[in-house]
């Protein structure tokens, strides 16, 4: 009687869950009227950060020491400067502030009446109708899990649709559009008119003021980096690496003084692009235009990519650069591990093994068989991250990409989480390379294992056989705290601009 009262209890409380979970995922569904609503106002992160962007100086008041100094101004010329640029950051911040405060008293905009907007409606009406239909004919034993595959199958190949639409045309801009492009108008004016009086202080050292200039719009973009190596200064790690004075360094002067002038052109590019499509971009997210969206997402992936492409470009040719066999590997080693610091997060089996050699727990014959096997480790280890290191800047860009897919998408279609259900083979790819980097690092712990048995592996501290904790900062770049780091050197730079 028991058995029989707990069976009906399990198979009812089983009922209640499906109604409830069924329930749950037509709530993950547009409303029937979503295509005439605009987006929601709160922005996805990295859409955030866009907007943020737009509102950044040129300048900062920081930069006033680093100017005095570089141009060797006197102490008059230094309160001048100081004034000048106080004088340029305060007045952006106030018409800034200003600009801001129009946009949030705008009111959320409509969906614009567009060509294909009985299209669109239909496609998003039968897109929910799959994401609720029910045709396998109900039932709980594992019939759920099979009929969500298909449904999100079949409801991704409709949402499919919606980016096969005739393109449209010109779309008229936005309130908030029209404002942010005034902005951009009186934000350069703000520049030109902070660069004119700073024209009239320069002096004997004038004909560093490019080389300054470059080093600020490095330090003060609009836009921190998304992927590694974007930002990645390879001046400054090569000084760090061997010192201004070494031979390596100083024969590269002519090829870094090239560098510098590229990157900045490059640099000029990403902001340039990111600038003006920002604004036509939280435009389409408002009107839920997937396919304006997404080809503005991919223009500004690129435009980043272009800039980690440039520096992997100029990485090799500095390490060509290197004559020196053993330097220019010690070179590119210190290079990767600053570019990539999550790829270099220690090595636990080598870790164990020196605690096990320095704490004297082994025998000399045991020594050296496990000395043996750190070095055949590393070796393995790094060919790994050498592999890792190539697949990455792919990955982060389909990374990227999927996740902007998942976002635009996820604001026309409320609730759905799947994108346009691609299934990118970088992403698979690097997944794949990370469990075997895991794999290594298990079968070494074997081999150790096998040798000195499991109370003496088991006796080594657990922080000497896990990885250390991954690095978010970005870099390597100078710090809010560290001048802007200006690469000039005087019979060079004429040389590289021709």
């Amino acid at each position: 009687m028991l058995r029989s009262f707990n069976s009906m209890n399990f198979h009812f409380g089983l009922a209640v869950f499906s109604l409830a979970f069924m329930a749950a995922i037509g709530s993950m569904v547009p409303l029937l009227d979503s295509t005439v609503q605009a987006a929601p106002g709160a922005y996805p992160p990295y859409f955030q950060k866009l907007e943020r962007g737009l509102f950044y100086p040129a300048y900062l008041q920081r930069d006033a020491a680093l100017i005095t100094e570089q141009l060797g101004l006197s102490d008059q010329e230094r309160v001048l400067v100081e004034f000048v640029i106080n004088s340029y950051v305060e007045t952006f911040e106030q018409e800034a502030e200003a600009v801001r405060i129009q946009m949030e008293a705008l009111e959320s905009p409509d969906m614009l009446e567009l060509p294909d907007h009985v299209n669109r409606k239909d496609i998003r009406r039968r897109a929910k109708a799959e994401m609720t239909s029910d045709r396998s004919g109900g039932g709980i034993n594992g019939q759920i899990m099979e009929k969500l595959s298909v449904r999100r199958a079949r409801a991704t190949k409709i949402i499919s649709e919606e980016l096969e639409l005739e393109p449209l045309g010109d779309l008229n801009d936005s309130a908030r559009t029209q404002l942010i492009v005034d902005w951009g108008i009186r934000r350069a004016e703000l520049e030109r008119g902070l660069l004119e009086q700073l024209e009239l202080i320069r002096s004997e050292n004038g004909d560093h003021w490019d080389a300054i200039r470059r080093a600020l719009r490095r330090l003060n973009s609009d836009w921190t980096e998304e992927f590694r190596g974007e930002e990645t200064d390879l001046e400054l790690l090569m000084r760090e690496h061997f010192g201004q004075d070494d031979p390596n360094y100083l024969k590269a002067r002519r090829l870094l003084s090239e560098y510098a002038i590229d990157y900045d052109m490059q640099l000029a590019i990403r902001n340039a692009v990111l600038s003006e499509t920002t604004p036509l971009l939280l435009d389409a997210l408002d009107r839920t235009h997937l396919q304006q969206a997404l080809a503005i997402s991919r223009d500004q992936i690129t435009a980043r990519a272009n800039l980690v492409d440039l520096n992997m470009a100029w990485r090799q040719r500095l390490l060509d650069s290197i004559e020196d066999e053993r330097r220019r590997a010690d070179f590119e080693h210190y290079m990767n591990a600053r570019m990539y610091p999550n790829l270099h997060l220690g090595d636990p089996p080598a870790a164990t093994i020196d605690y096990l050699i320095n704490a004297r727990l082994v025998d000399p014959e045991t020594e050296a068989t496990l000395l043996a096997i750190k070095d055949e480790y590393k070796s393995e280890r790094d060919a790994w991250r050498m592999v890792a290191i190539m697949l990455k800047p792919e990955w982060e860009r389909d990374r990227l990409m999927q996740e902007l897919e998942s976002n635009v998408v996820g604001m026309a279609y409320k609730g759905w989480l799947n994108g346009l259900g691609n299934r990118r083979e970088s992403l698979i790819g690097w997944k794949n390379h990370l469990a075997s980097g895991r794999q290594i690092d298990q079968d070494y712990f074997n081999k150790i294992q096998s040798i000195i048995g499991f109370e003496a592996m088991n006796s080594v501290p657990g922080r000497f056989r896990v990885s250390r904790r991954g690095d978010g900062s970005r870099g390597p770049v100078p710090r809010a705290a560290r001048s802007a780091n200006v690469v000039y050197w005087n019979g060079f730079m004429n040389e590289a601009m021709r």
